[in-house]
């Protein structure tokens, strides 16, 4: 069997091939979203996407799960923002700033110091794990308190927020941290449920038949379904620009600190790993938020961009497609002054010819005059 270094190195290169494969994926889908005027599910541009992204999410994730320690998983994952932001630019042509070259120096600083320290606090027996070695890590007095802790938090907030009345940002945010908290924790359970399959496959041990492995396996599923409904109840309160890296730094930091306490080493001292890692955890959530911030401002710029253009032609629209080119508007509003209406100046429509108290078919009478060709007039009532 491989050594856990070798494994890990492995399971590092896997994560970032499927990190940059994934955002690839996307970007591609997204390219063809935009440019096909036709069926998009037949479009090659979109199937490839849609290949490289599921991919990219089943094989990558699987093996990353597989042979990675919780204390690297999640750094790792910050590659995608990276792969995203760089695909979006040279794919997409998106516009950037300095935020984004600054963030990226950052997002790499963190997941390096990040890693290392992951790596040398990793022993060889720590790839994978029995059901009884699970249960007796999870027994621990620090991480009972971590755990128990920590979930009862989340849920007498959430009680907390059902019954009072909070702004909308309070309750995103709220929602937010919440389900960031609670899918570090489904991450957690998913890594025991793939350490102890990968364990019996290898020592064909009964550990897949025991009442245990099933209990693991639905508590994993049911809070991996309950993180996402709450990351859903969040997106109804905040803006994706906000929502999205508010949960991922939770989930980053909550990720970090479980796999340093639930496979805490008695021979390492828990503070001594924490204080390392902290300027790598530090530095990950600062280049997160530097990315967030660049794509939101863009989004911003070019949201406003869009509605002054859009406020432009309307404009034009209004004030020369609509107006008779060979009658001068000046003239007009003198000529309708003589007229016997209270407007100055009156803008007739087609109207339905009334029949009198004898059933003749004369028109109504129209005190104003016209200023549009019947052409024109057709097109403004099917615009009001």
């Amino acid at each position: 069997m491989a050594s856990a270094s070798t494994i890990i190195v492995v399971g590092v290169l896997v994560g970032v091939l499927s990190s940059a494969t994934q955002s690839l994926g996307l970007t591609l889908q997204r390219k063809a979203s935009v440019a096909c005027n036709g069926s998009l599910y037949r479009n090659s541009t979109w199937q490839l996407g849609l290949v490289l992204f599921l991919l990219a999410n089943i094989v990558g994730s699987t093996v990353q799960i597989a042979t990675l320690p919780l204390i690297i998983l999640a750094p790792l994952q910050s590659c995608g923002l990276l792969f995203n932001s760089v695909a979006a630019h040279y794919i997409l042509k998106e516009r950037s700033s300095w935020r984004t070259p600054l963030a990226t120096l950052f997002i790499i600083v963190g997941g390096m110091v990040i890693g290392v320290v992951g790596v040398s606090t990793t022993d060889d027996n720590s790839i994978t794990h029995s059901l009884s070695e699970l249960l007796l890590l999870a027994r621990q007095p620090l991480f009972l308190r971590w755990f128990v802790v920590t979930n009862v938090i989340v849920v007498l907030v959430l009680m907390w927020t059902m019954f009072s009345r909070l702004g909308l940002l309070a309750k995103g945010v709220i929602y937010g941290c919440c389900s960031g908290t609670w899918s570090a924790h489904s991450l957690l359970l998913a890594k025991s449920v793939s350490d102890i399959i990968t364990h019996a496959l290898i020592f064909k041990t009964s550990d897949l038949k025991r009442f245990n492995f099933y209990l693991l396996v639905v508590s994993f599923v049911s809070l991996s379904l309950t993180q996402l409904f709450l990351l859903n109840r969040g997106l109804r309160h905040l803006s994706t620009s906000i929502l999205y890296p508010l949960v991922f730094c939770v989930y980053n930091l909550v990720n970090i600190l479980n796999g340093v306490v639930f496979f805490h080493q008695d021979n390492t001292s828990l503070t001594h790993v924490i204080r390392i890692i902290s300027p790598g955890v530090a530095s990950l959530i600062l280049g997160v938020v530097l990315l967030s911030q660049d794509q939101y401002f863009i989004a911003q710029r070019e949201e406003g961009s869009s509605s002054q253009d859009a406020s432009n032609r309307t404009s034009v629209l209004s004030y020369t497609s609509l107006r008779p080119r060979s009658v001068d508007l000046s003239s007009l509003q003198a000529t309708s002054n003589i007229a016997n209406d209270s407007d100055t100046f009156y803008v007739s429509l087609p109207q339905a010819s009334k029949k009198d108290k004898y059933g003749s078919g004369a028109s109504a009478k129209r005190t104003s005059k016209r200023v549009l060709s019947y052409e024109q007039e057709e097109l403004l009532t099917q615009m009001v």
